[in-house]
């Protein structure tokens, strides 16, 4: 049961409120002051109590029993079939002249809110060969070197240098390459 932080009753309490009105005799407005109550809430539990007896004490759910401005299924049918065809949510919406909102939302229902790209994803090639090292494929990557003092970005001071800043360049090597031998072509 979920109660919310301002509730004054609770199904136990409401039990309560009817046992006093039905059983001890007790006036509607003795019984909601003793429970905390307008007569008005009062009342409304006593006949929800006529109406289904002790189950009907239960917290409701809030959500509206209809909903008279909820999209038709016919339409909800169009839109998803219109997505089939891979058409955008805003194009559905311009089309059958609906708010944008409303197509995401029967959209977003049906778990197609995204459309995925039509073509189907490209397999990765690789390169195989017979013999390792047959064909090298180096990567070269321009990493800075780094000396012992901050830089002028940071100090605001350009007129320091030190000696052995600057770039490098190195190439990483492969698996492959450290474990097998390359033949030399001569």
């Amino acid at each position: 049961m979920n109660l919310h932080s301002g509730a004054r009753t609770c199904p136990a309490s409401r039990a309560l409120l009817i046992q006093r009105v039905t059983v001890q005799r007790w006036s509607i407005n003795r019984a909601a002051n003793a429970a905390g109550i307008s007569r008005r809430s009062a009342f409304k539990w006593l006949r929800r109590y006529r109406e289904d007896g002790l189950v009907a004490l239960a917290d409701r759910s809030s959500r509206p029993r209809r909903m008279p401005t909820c999209t038709p299924t016919e339409w909800q049918d169009l839109i998803l079939q219109l997505r089939q065809v891979r058409m955008t949510g805003a194009r559905i919406a311009a089309q059958l002249k609906r708010p944008r909102s409303t197509v995401a939302r029967v959209l977003k229902r049906a778990g197609l809110e995204r459309l995925r790209s039509p073509e189907p994803i490209e397999p990765v090639r690789r390169y195989e060969r017979e013999q390792p090292g047959e064909l090298v494929h180096l990567d070269i990557k321009k990493l800075g070197r780094i000396t012992g003092f901050f830089g002028h970005r940071i100090t605001g001071d350009r007129s320091r240098r030190r000696k052995g800043a600057g770039w490098c360049q190195r190439a990483p090597k492969s698996p492959h390459l450290r474990s097998s031998k390359i033949p030399h072509p001569g």
